[in-house]
This record gives structure tokens, sequence and C-alpha cells, in this order.
């Protein structure tokens, strides 16, 4: 190898996955200092993200617990008849088992970012947040914000400000005799949570978990009795600001019972919005931000989608 220029080796590790780079560590040490170098994480990542893969999740009642499969995209793109075979589909181990405390083992997803996802793993009277890496079965639980929590609902993202990833959990406190809610910020070279918002407007979130968009966290209020709810909470990774963006005014006149849920459509933010047994309709914020921007892009009344939609 020594004959190889160092930026050939170096191409050629990037163009390797994850997993194969875990083992060339042990090589040489001038290969694990380049495997490990920020600059080539990140190069790494840069070239992963062209090769997007998909991640599915399956309830599996029979084995009591959830499974979870990683699919190449490229790998179903390419298959060119419904005879083709996906041979890309691979079944990914559990960061913790019942050996570390988790009583079972059916996980809420409250995030993913750059290949990493955070789980919360339930425990004995409390849940705890798991960031893990899936590619090199690396994990790392994280101890919950100390205040007296209740009813958290949690965000991940990348800070781009301070080159790290950020925790954000929003939940209800207590201050005197009222409460209100409090948002939390945990990032991952730091290991350690810090109140970032003393308090914010109390309100139940639709979402346990936030919808990132272009570093930013978004959450659905939560319907109240007789109306949909009219704003989507929004919160900045970087600058730790919360907005409010507004709903379409459509939706907001629906009665209570329609369904709708915050997705990303493309590089925007959309609503899926359900009436029962009548109609989907799917609804994109083209300017973001601004409220007359949103846009219904089609309505659907298949049955089928119907009725994944009504449960």
């Amino acid at each position: 190898m020594s004959s190889i220029p160092e930026e050939i080796q170096e191409n050629i590790l990037l163009r390797l996955p994850v997993k194969s780079n875990a083992r060339f560590k042990a090589v040489c040490k001038n290969w694990n200092t380049l495997i490990c170098s920020p600059k080539f994480v990140n190069d790494h990542l840069i070239r992963t993200r062209k090769n997007p893969r998909i991640m599915i999740r399956d309830a599996n009642c029979w084995e009591g617990k959830d499974i979870f499969y990683i699919i190449d995209y490229d790998s179903i793109s390419s298959a060119s008849s419904s005879s083709c075979k996906c041979e890309a589909v691979v079944r990914l181990n559990y960061p913790v088992s019942e050996k570390n405390g988790v009583i079972n083992r059916y996980y809420n997803i409250l995030g993913s970012c750059d290949g990493l996802l955070c789980l919360d793993a339930p425990r004995s009277h409390t849940y705890t947040p798991i960031l893990w890496n899936p590619s090199t079965r690396e994990y790392n639980e994280i101890i919950p914000p100390p205040d007296n929590l209740e009813w958290p609902s949690y965000g991940f993202g990348y800070d781009n400000k301070i080159d790290d990833y950020k925790l954000v959990c929003i939940a209800s406190i207590e201050d005197g005799a009222d409460e209100v809610n409090a948002a939390y910020a945990y990032t991952l070279k730091s290991g350690s949570w810090r109140k970032v918002v003393e308090t914010i407007p109390c309100a139940d979130f639709e979402n346990p978990a936030g919808l990132l968009l272009n570093g930013v966290l978004h959450w659905q209020l939560a319907t109240v009795t007789g109306k949909i709810s009219k704003s989507i909470v929004a919160f900045d990774i970087s600058n730790e600001k919360f907005t409010n963006l507004p709903f379409p005014q459509e939706i907001i006149l629906r009665p209570a019972h329609s369904s709708c849920h915050l997705g990303v459509l493309g590089a925007s933010l959309c609503i899926i919005c359900g009436v029962p047994n009548v109609q989907v309709d799917v609804w994109v914020m083209q300017n973001y931000g601004v409220k007359e921007s949103w846009t219904k892009l089609f309505t659907t009344t298949q049955e089928k989608i119907l009725h994944i939609q009504n449960r």
C-alpha cells in the first residue's frame, strides 16, 4: 500500500461503507487517524447522502418487538420488474436489550439525521433517549433532563453553528401553581442538558417527535374539542428560537375529527389532511413561513389510502 499515494488511498476508503471503514481502522495507525478525522467523516457523509437508504420499521407482534430494516434506495429504483428481488435488505440489531433494563422492545422514533437515529427505550417508569448509529452499531444512552418533566416531546437534528448534534426536549413543568412548557437542549459533545427557554406557551403536541426540515424542528399543536389546531410550533436548532407557522385556512375550518399529519415532501413542509371515508388532501408550503403559500397539491379518494389515513 505504501506505493499508492495517500490521496488515492483516501479516495478508495471514502467509497467504502461505514462498516468496512470501522474494521480498516485497525489496519494501521495512518488509516485509523485518517478515518477518525473530522474531515474524512464529513466527506464520507457527503458521499453517502448521494446514495440514500430507506429504513423500514416492522412492528412484529409475533416476536413482541419492533424490527428495523435498511434498504439501499438505488437497489429499489434499479429493479426493472415486480419479479426482481431486492438483495440489499439488511436487518438491524437492536442497540440495547432487556439485559440493559429495557422492559420491552417497542421503540418510539424521536428523529433521524445524517444516518443517526434517535429512539426512546422504555424502562420502568421512564423512557431513555438513545442515539444510535445503525451502520457502526454504536449507541449512546442519554439521561433525560433533570427536572420532573411530564409528557416530554423530543426532536433531533444537527446544529451547524457549533458543528454538533442536538437533542431538544419540550415538556411541562410546574411553575408554582401553574403549569408551563420549558425547552431543553442536549449536545453530543458536551454530554449534558441545559434549559434554553424558561417558559413557552403551554400546549399539547399532536406528534411526540419533532419533524426536522432545514435545521428546524416542527411540532403540530394538538387538536382541541370542536376545531383543528391552527398552527405548527417551529424551533430553530441553531438559533434556539420558537416561531409559529399557520395552517391553511381551509384545514382550520374542518371539523376536529379530521386527521392531520405533518410531513416533508421534497424540500417543503407538507400537511396530509384526511376527512374520514371521504378524501385525503396533501398541502405543501411552497414559501416557508408564508401562510398564503400553502397549496393543495392533490386530493385522492382511493379507498386503500383512506383506510390507512384513518388508522
